[in-house]
């Protein structure tokens, strides 16, 4: 039922102070979270995110991306996510790197990092882009 899960949605994304707010009105971690929120609550089976945790604090990303695990073993589909935050690319089951319009790795972060003897995404990326040079 599509409002039990509006209601999943606000508790998870931390929205319940907002609920009756224009969404103009808030801030823009605010509307992201709204965003992610109206993307979510078809239960899409392929769910594409550009930069879905731009402006949110620590807690709020580290939510969201369990909210989006939990929701794709839901749905069994698939969740495509560009970030440039290369840590959060830990999260992802398989990560793509792109450079200058180009693939240049697609792999488990697992796979990466020890492809590239890399500790953090950041520096499996950086290695990467180093390589293909």
């Amino acid at each position: 039922d599509i409002r039990e899960k509006t209601d999943e949605l606000i508790q998870v994304l931390d929205l319940v102070e907002f609920e009756k707010v224009r969404a103009s009105k808030l801030s823009g971690g605010t509307q992201q979270r709204v965003a992610l929120a109206s993307a979510c609550v078809n239960n899409p089976r392929v769910l594409l995110l550009d930069e879905a945790t731009v402006g949110l604090d620590p807690v709020l990303r580290k939510d969201v991306w369990d909210y989006l695990r939990d929701f794709n073993k839901k749905v069994k589909g698939a969740i495509i996510i560009t970030t440039h935050f290369l840590d959060e690319a830990d999260y992802a089951d398989r990560v793509g790197f792109m450079r200058r319009a180009k693939m240049i790795a697609l792999d488990t972060p697992a796979a990466l990092k020890k492809q590239t003897s890399s500790v953090t995404m950041e520096e499996v990326f950086l290695k990467l882009v180093k390589e293909k040079k």
